[in-house]
């Protein structure tokens, strides 16, 4: 919640599939990176997140979440 409201001003259930792919990649060395300015390599890690979360959905969750 608290990095999606410093970089993107919105709480975490607004953030768009992009956005949350952005914050994502960050890790494991998020003060280090800046998801408003990507590297190419943290570009191509956020497609590749954007594409799991394509192919899997959401339903994948609902277990994890219980």
């Amino acid at each position: 919640e608290a990095a999606s409201q410093y970089y993107f001003n919105k709480p975490a259930s607004k953030l768009t599939r992009n956005e949350a792919a952005r914050l994502a990649v960050l890790l494991p060395g998020p003060r280090s990176r800046d998801a408003r300015q990507l590297t190419p390599y943290l570009q191509q890690r956020v497609a590749w997140v954007e594409r799991q979360m394509q192919q899997l959905g959401a339903g994948y969750l609902g277990p994890i979440l219980k």
